[in-house]
């Protein structure tokens, strides 16, 4: 009976092609469907609007104020300029397209390129990045993609390239502007991989002893590498947050959410170690460089801890991770029968084509329930809209959390960031049921549906919540997230909706009804 290796070809690697392509038109269109809130609208509304049509005074306001007030990530301040300059399908094209790079970035730092002949295992490694990634985490947001994924992506580019070996003709001049450009995004883009990547490669040179031996092209990506961290490093911003980060979740919960998968490498790691008859195997995995990313992955992950934010603050060391146990399954010598192998290719690409199939018909309905409540927003004269829309947990968990749509009571950012764009910052967006649009102008006492509650009083033993971080020490066994407003006619109403449960809030209970 023949057998193969798990780096044996099982099916054409167009297989991986036409994964990377769903990659690309699903993400794009996710993007497309996705209206602009949070970060996204604020930015765009601190950039013009739909007036913004050419770089102008704005522009450098923009991103004068963010080096100063915010951060000096690249992509943090010129992704909002670019994508707002774009028409929405070119903006949504280009999110797209560098979805597919991340994912093929991964399968070049994991010595599984496109044209090689390992489609099961790349395949594989696709899926299980699509699945261990922190979507949940906001990463539906153009920002957190510019800050998280787009990073992630040069970073795995930049140890897919350091290491390969040049071929002869390719020591071109548009090439070393591509090697310099990914040593330069690749630190530049957050000061988490500037940090990481440098030190890393930092200890790659003490421990290679032999900055001479070095070829011209890898001379060139570290001189990058080392330009590009200056950006986020030296913005005064930065600092300022650096000074107040503190750890909000429990370690152990921090880091089994966040970084599980640097977990299983690290406990494998440990396990070849201690077995006498694997330990050559893990010290040749670790020679000529093989360390670096281990190394990355930790000073990631530590850097991630401090800063106290979970999920996408792992999305670096997951990837470094998965990269690290791809390249052990390639030079594992496993072998596997070619009709496992097809069938793992076809589940995984069925796995990849639903996920994204569920995520965009989703995304598509979110977004229009979205318009539609902006739309009703803007006409209000209170800002109270009548309106059923889907909540978030109603929607299918094939989606991986990646999909948003009408802001929850307690989406403080979010309902802010619609209020400056459309209405007025201190009347925030209150969304009501339909069914109360005939119950308000006659309430006396309060008024439920069994989920929503109207108050025409401040209810005892309740705090008018702002944010998570009131929401979080609310002293009542099931959270309520709690709006104070004034309706037209001038009465004060109080409206208590059950919190929430967002991945990240882990001390708090899921849904519940009042």
């Amino acid at each position: 009976m023949a057998t193969f290796a798990i780096m044996a070809k099982p099916l054409s690697n167009l297989l991986v092609a036409a994964t990377l392509a769903v990659i690309a038109v699903g993400s794009g269109l996710l993007d497309f469907f996705l209206p602009a809130m949070g970060d996204d609208l604020e930015f765009w509304n601190h950039l013009g609007l739909d007036g913004y049509v050419r770089p102008d005074r704005s522009t450098v306001s923009f991103i004068l104020a963010h080096l100063t007030g915010c951060n000096g990530r690249l992509f943090d301040f010129m992704g909002p300029i670019v994508v707002n300059l774009l028409p929405d399908a070119a903006a949504a094209t280009l999110m797209g397209a560098m979805a597919a790079l991340f994912f093929y970035s991964v399968l070049l730092a994991g010595r599984l390129p496109l044209s090689g002949n390992h489609t099961a295992l790349s395949m594989t490694v696709i899926t299980a990045t699509l699945a261990a990634m922190p979507w949940w985490d906001s990463m539906f947001l153009r920002v957190c993609q510019f800050n998280y994924l787009w990073a992630t992506t040069f970073c795995m580019l930049f140890f897919g390239l350091f290491f390969a070996t040049p071929k002869k003709g390719t020591d071109s001049t548009g090439r070393k502007l591509m090697l310099a450009a990914v040593g330069f995004f690749a630190s530049a883009s957050h000061e988490q991989t500037a940090v990481a990547m440098c030190a890393t490669f930092m200890l790659w040179l003490l421990h290679n002893r032999n900055y001479k031996s070095l070829d011209s092209r890898q001379k060139l990506m570290l001189g990058a590498l080392a330009a590009g961290a200056l950006l986020p490093l030296c913005a005064p911003a930065i600092w300022l947050r650096a000074s107040g980060s503190h750890v909000s979740q429990p370690i152990g919960l921090l880091l089994t959410t966040t970084y599980p998968l640097l977990g299983v490498l690290l406990v494998l790691m440990a396990t070849l170690a201690l077995i006498p008859r694997t330990r050559n195997y893990l010290f040749r995995q670790m020679a000529n460089g093989g360390w670096t990313p281990v190394a990355a992955a930790l000073i990631a992950a530590g850097i991630g801890v401090l800063s106290g934010i979970p999920g996408r603050t792992g999305m670096l060391s997951e990837a470094l991770a998965i990269i690290v146990l791809a390249r052990m399954a390639v030079d594992s010598g496993i072998r596997i029968r070619r009709s496992t192998a097809a069938a793992i290719s076809a589940a995984t690409f069925m796995a990849v084509a639903a996920h994204f199939s569920a995520a965009v018909a989703d995304q598509r309905r979110h977004g229009r329930e979205y318009d539609d409540v902006v739309e009703l927003y803007r006409s209000s004269a209170d800002g109270i809209v009548f309106y059923d829309f889907a909540g978030r947990y109603d929607v299918s968990p094939l989606t991986l959390n990646r999909v948003k749509g009408v802001a929850d009571a307690d989406d403080y950012w979010n309902l802010q960031a619609i209020a400056k764009a459309y209405g007025a910052p201190g009347r925030l967006p209150v969304v009501l049921p339909a069914a109360f649009s005939d119950k308000l102008h006659a309430l006396t006492d309060s008024v439920t549906d069994g989920h929503t509650t109207v108050y025409t009083f401040k209810p005892d033993n309740v705090v008018v919540t702002l944010d998570d971080v009131v929401l979080q020490n609310y002293p009542g066994p099931a959270p309520r997230a709690v709006s104070h407003t004034r309706m037209a006619d001038g009465r004060e109403i109080w409206v208590a909706t059950p919190r929430v449960r967002d991945p990240g809030d882990y001390s708090l209970p899921v849904k519940s009804r009042l």
